[in-house]
């Protein structure tokens, strides 16, 4: 009977390459090849005692088979001990295998075969007046014992041990006479591990399945057929198994084979679940499905999207999934691709249905049914007989260009009420509406973001525009110019696939870099003339219009407004710029024209953001108003939140004004070309901190100095313009300090207190003095810098500015660091530290701790300096402070320096010295290079720290960093002592040493040089 059940699927067989075990004759070392010995829960190495109770019966040890067994039944005591793993009365024992005996005799025959069981394997046993029991701290291994403990688990993997340990049923082939109780026990122990197996069979059977993996599952579902070949669901399974493996014949030879089997040895018939299943493969068969489309140009890309819609297809609870997302972004590519990729998985197949140029009931209805061969009848409902005919069809229906349909959306309800073994995946520039419905956004191709470095080709987008050329020009290589205007052109385009093959059709005319220029100046350049392509794909016009023209009036009025945000809104900034209602922000998120964040935030996409612009733009009118109402929105938010960043909460003010940085930039940009005064001093008020804490010193220094111009038009008439002029001098003027830009930025902070002086603007006075002061601090006029900062201090404590104090009394404490004042730098810090955290001001607490480092540096306390510096680090990265983080690392670098961990002391100093480049902060490079030059010098590499001091000399000397420069000199001059040139080092020292300028720091350096010197020129003198 077995021979003629298998016969039927042959073909599943070669698939499956899964041999039964129990059909092989039973072989102990079979089993253990097929579970390694590093399963076992005892050790790795070979235990004392192995017992096999699955397949038949083999007890071994180190040395091979245990013989010695007074009989069968002794074997069996042991197995029924191990297995049991209980303490057992010896009374129930005796009655369980001797109980046809009298109780004497059963006693005497159990302490029989307990002596012998002691002798053989005494250590494994513990046995007592009453009780014996397995031991199971001995070592030994038990194939029973393994496979409940696999086959309990939730993985997969072990529940394939389980089946690799199943030799066939438990004890098989042993008898042990006049034991019925044992033997009942036997039976049970035996069908409850089959039964087990069987069930692993059927949930791996049905994870593969699921997983598309049709072999695997074949292979598994075989070989429960194996074990029980009168398996309904597991003949149901093969039958659809051999379908989806695309094997139809051989299921429907599978099903004759199984109901002529089934009624010749039970007299029964197939379930009728089976034989419905027959019969849709047969019809199936029999019916012809029409192809897919076939593309002319290669798929790119999307290999994730393709994974995640094939799990959501694989979910029974999902039966209509939309890819939604805008015109262009490639949703019929993307649902043509992941219909091949089903193909197999549906017994009536896939059927691709294009509904672009549909628009009504009817027509949707005539469309379908062509599409599914459905002939229809006069007088009847056609959703009726459309229902009716795919109630018995198991299929995925594609709907493609849904988007004007969607008020049709109930016909799709009613087909997956009517018909349960159907699916649909639509594509569509909006939902459908309706509660069955899954979504799956689909946006644009990978492509690189703004901070990407170097030129690849690596992106989906970029691959996809290089795929689009090379049909138009063959021998087309990009250099690393083009793939750098690629990059651009995918950016602009987010990855949009239409865009990016309408931008690369253009290249037989204009090279990369032109393409890009051309798109960002005009979104109209996004065309072709390719005859095939359908009309509505022929410019990204036309794509946009056919969404615009869904759109109702308000709505696209809202659009319009909506688009003079830049880098997403809030819906609080939507209703106030753009009078959008809940409902219309619905509409439009829907409809896709608009896209809900992770944050909350509402984005466009920026090409339909262009477009929705230059709708706006057509009315001038409309146009001011709303960028007008844009820039004062911003600058009107922005300003509390400016206050709030010098207090606490700064991570989530930063976050907040990080995330409006391009609305930002673009009120900036509009308040200054309409000569905002009002706009432009909320502005300023709100980001002048912000862009310190990010270390964007050279974009702060352009916006003021274009503002700047602004306000000094001579035209604007504005009795706060010379105010709002004062302040931005003071804000540029801080901003040119930082780049050591003295000369430049005393003139501006001069001409600041110049006009603030007027309206008594004692504070911003105070500021402008503050930034005077980092100059002289910086050139090594300390006495200068102390006034300075001593008049500040007076002003901010009786203004009660608690901010300007505590970064008055940080700057002293790093004065009073440089002129060797260590105990009025420690208070001034202190109070300073105190100050910051008591307002959690993180930005000015890791200003002081810095400061507070380098006091211990100073002092030699490293670990103390240390400390603090990671401290510090931690602080300025969590703010992402550029600034902050580089000077931590240079600082860091210097301490292993000090202890001579130079490996350590280079990947400090060389990162701090990028990152100053990076954020082009001049003095900080200075210093990066004078501790790599100090670094260079300690490890014998003269020619190399000469060059590193002499390149910062150089630069600081130009910055006017007179510190920094003697720094550098007290450099050359240890490298000159180091090349005995002795005459050099102490000519150098000795110009060092009148300097007023020179910083603690370096005075102690040169300390410690002149001493080896000295001791040098004693070795040295003549006997």
């Amino acid at each position: 009977m077995f021979s003629v059940l298998t016969s039927g699927f042959e073909t599943a067989l070669r698939f499956a390459a899964y041999t039964s075990h129990s059909t092989h004759p039973f072989d102990p070392a079979s089993v253990e090849d097929r579970y390694h010995m590093e399963h076992s829960h005892q050790s790795t190495a070979v235990p004392a005692l192995r017992i096999i109770a699955l397949g038949g019966l083999a007890i071994t040890d180190a040395a091979g088979p245990v013989s010695g067994f007074a009989s069968i039944k002794v074997q069996a005591l042991l197995v029924y001990l191990a297995v049991t793993g209980q303490v057992h009365q010896r009374t129930t024992l005796a009655h369980m295998f001797w109980g046809d005996m009298p109780d004497v005799k059963a006693d005497q025959n159990l302490r029989k075969a307990l002596h012998n069981l002691r002798q053989l394997l005494g250590s494994h046993l513990t046995i007592t007046r009453t009780t014996v029991a397995f031991d199971r701290t001995a070592p030994y291994w038990l194939d029973v014992e393994e496979l409940e403990r696999a086959s309990s688990s939730t993985e997969p993997e072990s529940w394939q041990m389980a089946i690799d340990l199943y030799g066939g049923p438990f004890l098989h082939g042993v008898a042990v006479k006049q034991a019925d109780l044992f033997n009942e026990w036997a039976v049970q122990k035996q069908h409850q591990i089959h039964d087990r197996i069987i069930h692993i069979l059927e949930q791996l059977a049905d994870r593969e399945a699921a997983l598309g993996a049709y072999r695997a599952a074949l292979a598994h579902t075989t070989r429960l057929l194996q074990l029980d070949p009168w398996h309904d669901q597991a003949h149901h399974r093969m039958l659809l198994l051999l379908e989806r493996s695309g094997m139809r014949h051989a299921a429907l030879e599978h099903y004759e084979h199984f109901k002529r089997q089934i009624w010749e040895d039970l007299g029964l018939e197939p379930a009728p679940a089976m034989t419905a299943l027959y019969e849709r493969i047969a019809l199936a068969t029999a019916r012809r499905n029409q192809p897919l489309p076939n593309q002319a140009t290669a798929f790119v890309g999307r290999e994730v999207e393709l994974r995640l819609l094939s799990q959501r297809l694989a979910d029974p609870s999902c039966r209509l999934l939309t890819l939604i997302g805008p015109g262009g972004t490639g949703k019929t590519r993307l649902a043509l691709q992941a219909a091949q990729l089903q193909q197999e998985k549906y017994i009536d197949g896939v059927v691709w249905i294009e509904l672009a140029t549909v628009e009504s009931h009817d027509a949707l209805l005539s469309t379908l049914a062509a599409a599914l061969d459905i002939h229809l009848y006069g007088g009847g409902d056609t959703l009726v007989q459309i229902c009716n005919a795919l109630r018995s069809r198991e299929c995925l229906l594609v709907l493609d260009n849904f988007e004007q349909l969607c008020e049709e959306s109930l016909i799709v309800s009613e087909i997956l009420s009517q018909a349960p073994a159907v699916r649909l995946l639509v594509s569509s520039r909006e939902r459908l509406g309706i509660r069955e419905e899954w979504l799956f956004d689909v946006h644009g191709l990978d492509h690189p973001p703004k901070s990407a470095a170097g030129a690849h080709a690596g992106d989906d987008a970029t691959q996809l525009f290089v795929q689009s050329v090379l049909r138009l020009q063959h021998t087309f290589t990009p250099t690393p110019a083009d793939l750098e205007a690629i990059h651009a052109i995918c950016r602009m385009v987010e990855g949009m696939p239409l865009a990016i093959e309408l931008a690369a059709a253009w290249s037989r005319t204009f090279s990369c870099a032109e393409i890009a220029a051309q798109i960002e100046h005009s979104l109209g350049f996004l065309t072709t003339s390719v005859r095939n392509s359908p009309a509505r794909h022929r410019s990204m016009l036309a794509v946009f219009e056919q969404s615009w023209q869904l759109l109702t009036p308000e709505s696209r009025r809202v659009c319009m407004r909506l688009a003079v945000f830049r880098g997403g809104f809030t819906s609080e900034a939507a209703n106030e710029v753009g009078a959008a209602t809940p409902p219309i922000l619905a509409t439009l998120t829907d409809k896709l024209l608009l896209r809900r964040t992770e944050t909350g935030r509402f984005v466009f996409h920026e090409l339909l953001r262009q477009y929705a612009l230059d709708q706006l733009q057509a009315d001038p009118a409309a146009a001011a108003a709303a960028l007008n109402q844009h820039c004062e929105y911003i600058a009107r938010t922005l300003l509390p939140l400016g206050l709030e960043l010098k207090q606490q909460r700064q991570k989530v003010v930063l976050a907040r004004i990080n995330a409006e940085i391009e609305n930002v930039r673009a009120a900036w940009g509009h308040a200054i070309v309409t000569r905002n005064i009002a706009a432009i001093g909320m502005l300023f008020g709100g980001l002048l901190h912000f862009y310190e804490i990010r270390g964007w010193f050279q974009e702060a220094t352009d916006v003021l100095g274009r503002a700047l111009a602004a306000v000094r038009d001579p035209q604007v008439d504005n009795p706060a313009k010379a105010f709002i002029a004062g302040v931005l001098l003071l804000g540029q003027g801080g901003f040119h300090m930082r780049y050591g830009h003295y000369a430049q930025a005393e003139q501006q902070l001069t001409d600041c207190i110049s006009l603030l002086t007027p309206f008594q603007a004692w504070r911003e006075i105070s500021y402008a003095r503050y930034s005077l002061s980092h100059a002289a601090r910086d050139r090594g006029e300390y006495a200068q810098a102390q006034e300075l900062l001593d008049t500040c201090l007076a002003t901010f404590r009786d203004l009660a500015d608690d901010f300007g104090l505590r970064l008055t009394l940080i700057t002293l404490g790093e004065v009073e660091t440089r002129r060797g004042q260590s105990t009025l730098a420690q208070q001034h810090l202190q109070e300073a530290l105190a100050l910051a955290r008591r307002y959690q001001d993180a930005w000015a607490i890791s200003l002081a701790l810095h400061a507070l480092a380098e006091l211990s540096q100073q002092q030699g306390q490293l670990d103390d300096a240390e400390r603090l510096y990671i401290e510090q680090t931690a602080i300025s990265a969590e703010l992402a402070d550029e600034w902050g983080k580089s000077r931590a690392l240079h600082r860091l670098g210097e301490v292993a320096l000090l202890r001579h961990d130079y490996a350590r002391a280079r990947d400090l100093l060389t990162r701090s010295r990028d990152l100053h480049e990076q954020i082009d902060d001049r003095l900080g490079r200075v210093a990066s290079l004078n501790g790599l030059g100090r670094l260079a010098a300690a490890t014998g590499a003269a020619e190399r720290a000469q060059g590193l001091f002499t390149t910062a000399f150089e630069l600081a000397i130009d910055a006017q960093a007179t510190p920094l420069a003697l720094a550098a000199l007290a450099g050359m001059a240890a490298v000159a002592a180091q090349e005995h040139d002795h005459a050099t080092a102490a000519a150098l020292i000795g110009f060092i040493r009148q300097q007023s300028e020179l910083a603690q720091e370096t005075r102690a350096q040169l300390g410690g040089l002149a001493e080896h010197l000295e001791v040098g020129a004693v070795h040295h003198q003549p006997v």
